[in-house]
């Protein structure tokens, strides 16, 4: 059972929830996504890449799936880790709400 912080993560639910919508330079996507893929939890994040090139072509190369406990961290991890990606060229933070 993967564990965070001592808790099952399998009972883990983020307060904080988006989609990075990820663009690449020509002839990088690939090596883009092998990045995305090799991204480690950290600080209370998580994400996970869904590869679209084939989907998407022309909106984006990837997108990543984020979650955390606040949205302060979840923009700090994009800022500071996915942005900042050898062949990251674009990306664009998509947020999810909660309903009430």
């Amino acid at each position: 059972m993967r564990e965070r912080d001592g808790a099952a993560l399998d009972n883990w639910r983020p307060d904080a929830l988006g989609f990075v919508l990820v663009s690449a330079a020509i002839r990088e996507e690939r090596n883009v996504y092998r990045s995305l893929c090799d991204l480690k939890e950290r600080a209370g994040i998580h994400a996970r890449p869904v590869y679209v090139e084939s989907l998407l072509p022309g909106v984006c190369d990837a997108i990543v799936k984020i979650e955390g406990e606040d949205y302060q961290a979840m923009g700090d991890y994009v800022s500071n880790v996915i942005r900042v990606l050898p062949g990251v060229v674009d990306i664009k933070t998509l947020t999810v709400t909660k309903p009430e």
